[in-house]
């Protein structure tokens, strides 16, 4: 995460990069989503929030299967959560965001399937899903009201790093099958 003095809000903030999350109590966090989805997570009787950058659970030319990219995507929220209990975050009482998606690189039903179940399982509350499109989203997360301001980013070639940073995140991942280690629940 790169913290750094945003000119478009004047406030700190922490930069998250593709396959970073990060839980707090009073942050801002910032990402720029393309072709990955970010997933905000909040519980409103703590007042604690966790953003994190993931992979999408199916990318349609990739190498791996639907199920191995749903394991790392399971891996990796309960990695986000991990960190919110950590802080004291009930995860019986959390409403989650998920945004981006974009492109026709991928089949947003598995994104929204994916995101559905798991918070089905979870007994979370999907508050707000808002994927696919033609345009990247810049947002602004505000860990200690969990509310999220959205831009759309119609021009991209002013955030190609960017851009090339979350395709260099999709690859490794593909390529090295990354996972997060084991999972523990929380009960």
């Amino acid at each position: 995460m790169i913290r750094t003095t945003d000119a478009t809000i004047n406030k700190e903030v922490g930069i998250l990069l593709p396959g970073e999350y990060y839980a707090s109590y009073d942050s801002i966090l910032s990402t720029i989503v393309g072709s990955c989805f970010v997933v905000c997570l909040y519980d409103p009787l703590k007042k604690i929030g966790a953003m994190g950058h993931c992979l999408l659970p199916v990318l349609s030319n990739s190498q791996m299967k639907k199920n191995e990219i749903f394991q790392y995507n399971i891996n990796f929220m309960e990695h986000i959560i991990g960190e919110m209990v950590k802080l004291g975050a009930d995860r019986k009482t959390f409403v989650v965001k998920v945004f981006g998606g974009i492109g026709k690189t991928f089949n947003l039903e598995y994104t929204t399937d994916f995101i559905k179940d798991y918070c089905k399982n979870e007994n979370m509350l999907l508050e707000a899903i808002d994927v696919g499109g033609n345009y990247r989203r810049k947002l602004y997360y505000f860990c200690k009201t969990g509310k999220v301001h959205k831009y759309l980013v119609k021009q991209n070639d002013a955030l190609s790093e960017f851009i090339n940073m979350e395709k260099e995140f999709i690859d490794k991942v593909l390529s090295d099958k990354v996972q997060y280690g084991n999972v523990i629940i929380f009960e």
